[in-house]
């Protein structure tokens, strides 16, 4: 525990006030944290794919128990701060955004995994039933066994995408609501 928390001291600076982290971009013009082909203005512009991919890296360094701070470089000479403040509003909005979709997607896991459970509750309940009867046929024993097992893969995947897949979206959600909270500052 203690190397890990040497190595993350290592790799990111710390503000003592806040004791967050602090994950530092630097940038030789606003346009690059924006995607080049996006035309709309930086308050509803994607992010630019590599600073995207940067953040999500930093922030899987980063246990979630801790909070960041996300901080720019910029050469003096572009420094605007009207421009930053749009721009912060823009990083926020598209963090949002994100947000929402993972949030779709965690409601949709939820929904997939009460359904594949009444599937495999249905099939395992028509199995039951079939096991009263006492038929001797290759074919019917075949067909009911073939009910059981599906009945128990369709509950293993209610099981793995409500226990383990869900999991992997609510970890990516969190990351990002932790960018949403994140402090964004500029500085040259």
């Amino acid at each position: 525990m203690k190397d890990k928390q040497k190595t993350l001291d290592a790799l990111y600076d710390k503000e003592k006030s806040s004791n967050a982290y602090i994950i530092n971009v630097s940038v030789k013009a606003y346009e690059d944290i924006f995607n080049n082909l996006d035309p709309a203005p930086f308050r509803r512009r994607d992010l630019n794919v590599d600073l995207i991919r940067f953040l999500e890296d930093c922030s899987l360094d980063i246990p979630l128990r801790f909070k960041t701070i996300i901080q720019f470089h910029v050469p003096e000479k572009i420094r605007a701060e009207e421009l930053e403040t749009r721009i912060a509003t823009g990083l926020r909005n598209y963090f949002s955004f994100i947000m929402s979709s993972y949030r779709r997607r965690i409601k949709l896991s939820d929904q997939r995994s009460m359904y594949f459970v009444g599937i495999s509750f249905l099939l395992l309940l028509l199995a039951s039933f079939m096991n009263r009867f006492d038929f001797q046929s290759l074919l019917f024993k075949t067909i009911n066994e073939g009910v059981i097992i599906g009945g128990w893969v369709f509950m293993w995947e209610a099981i793995s995408s409500y226990s383990i897949k869900k999991r992997e979206i609510t970890n990516q959600y969190k990351y990002y609501k932790r960018f949403l909270e994140s402090p964004i500052h500029f500085q040259s």
